[in-house]
């Protein structure tokens, strides 16, 4: 079967999504290989997952100015132990469902053998979505803007998009901050007409 990247080739998407339907259909009558043949294929699981909100990942203002004179942001991100577990527990998982099915095995790689063991391989990344500088909140204690998007203790001023997120997945933001702008243009629009009328 060819990979399921190949099939998104469509210019009507929809197409696209009824050939990766079928595609799951045939792989599901395919007969696990009798015990004992060899593996003719490998992969590498490449984990993505949403790290839990942590107050010790931050991005904060440096002394160090730039060529425009601005401070330059300084990040500081750190990962928790409920993140190895759940990157663990997910091979685990899928180590038991392939395992079961006879499809295959998972091997663990080394860094989450040790259930002990919270540390991180330097191959370790991050995404390059930029989201949470200001952390929607009703209490400005926990964060920057409000509901509608304003910043707490002004009164017109205003910061939609993925900065405002409370939380960041690992799937794109765009469509969503352009939902979050959309609906504080609505939410202005409304304050403008109360303000004339």
């Amino acid at each position: 079967m060819p990979p399921t990247i190949n099939v998104w080739t469509d210019a009507d998407p929809r197409q696209s999504l009824s050939k990766l339907f079928a595609m799951f259909g045939k792989a599901a009558q395919i007969k696990p290989p009798p015990p004992g043949s060899k593996i003719n294929n490998g992969f590498e699981l490449f984990t993505r997952i949403e790290q839990a909100p942590n107050p010790d990942s931050r991005v904060t203002l440096d002394t160090e100015r730039d060529s425009l004179g601005m401070p330059r942001a300084t990040l500081h991100w750190e990962l928790t132990p409920l993140e190895k577990r759940s990157v663990r527990k997910i091979h685990e998982l899928i180590g038991q469902q392939v395992g079961r099915a006879g499809v295959g095995r998972v091997k663990m790689l080394n860094y989450l053998q040790d259930e002990n063991d919270n540390s991180w391989p330097e191959f370790t990344g991050g995404g390059w979505h930029h989201m949470g500088t200001t952390r929607m909140s009703t209490n400005p204690k926990e964060g920057v803007v409000d509901e509608n998007c304003k910043v707490h203790g002004v009164a017109n001023l205003y910061a939609a998009g993925a900065s405002c997120y409370a939380t960041a997945g690992a799937p794109n933001p765009t469509l969503t901050l352009i939902a979050l702008t959309l609906r504080l243009s609505d939410h202005l629009k409304e304050k403008v007409k109360q303000n004339i009328g």
